[in-house]
């Protein structure tokens, strides 16, 4: 069984670094460590370079937001969803009230599929994972 939690894992993973630090700087340490286990859609540093340049802010601009806490709860659910339990759209409800719709691969059932490929990958509100079922102690990350 995975002895991090889903802080601690994302500490180790080099391209979750702002997202480390957001959950730090948001005080949701508590949640994330001593919490029930959660699924995190975990926006990667590139996906943060993007929203940093449409806000026209800077991360140090950006950890400092009042809604920060909002922004990372509409990426967490309160359960443990791996990547083979979807078998087909879903939707359910961020623990930040963001309705959350979750595509299914169109190939599915196909023998090599992988939640990643670009082309048939999963897709949370239209972003792509890129990566899928790093486990922790107390959930997932995707």
């Amino acid at each position: 069984a995975p002895t991090q939690n889903i802080l601690e894992l994302a500490e180790t993973k080099s391209e979750l670094s702002i997202l480390a630090s957001a959950i730090k700087k948001a005080e949701l340490e508590s949640v994330l460590v001593e919490g029930p286990e959660f699924t995190v859609f975990a926006p990667t540093n590139a996906a943060f370079g993007n929203l940093l340049n449409k806000l026209g802010v800077s991360e140090s601009e950006l950890l400092e937001r009042d809604d920060l806490p909002l922004i990372l709860k509409n990426h967490l659910i309160d359960e443990k969803v791996m990547s083979k339990k979807v078998v087909s759209d879903a939707s359910t409800q961020s623990l930040g009230g963001l309705p959350l719709e979750i595509t299914a691969p169109k190939k599915i059932l196909a023998l090599r599929y992988k939640p990643t490929d670009p082309e048939n990958g999963m897709l949370v509100n239209g972003a792509k994972i890129l990566d899928v079922d790093a486990e922790a102690s107390n959930g997932v990350i995707h």
